[in-house]
């Protein structure tokens, strides 16, 4: 039952309407029209990221923290040691 709905749900916007469908509530033209753009607009967005373009972009993004990180910690040095807050030492 829940998991069934969660199933349909997770196919987007229009899986919706075999919900609204199931429990006997005719959808309108609005929810038809809005839940399709919807899906449509998931679907565009889906395949956007999915392009090369944009996963080398994320690719170079992450270089670049990962870069900046390294260079923060080579300029501040260590600011703490093993087991230095645990009062042992």
């Amino acid at each position: 039952t829940r998991k069934v709905l969660e199933e349909r749900l997770n196919i987007g916007a229009a899986g919706r309407l075999d919900v609204i469908k199931e429990l006997n509530m005719p959808a309108g033209f609005y929810t038809k029209t809005g839940s399709g753009r919807k899906n449509d607009k998931r679907v565009k967005q889906a395949n956007a990221r999915a392009q090369m373009k944009f996963k080398e972009a994320r690719q170079k993004i992450q270089q670049a923290k990962l870069s900046e990180e390294a260079r923060s910690k080579a300029r501040k040095g260590v600011t703490y040691e093993k087991d230095c807050f645990s009062g042992s030492t």
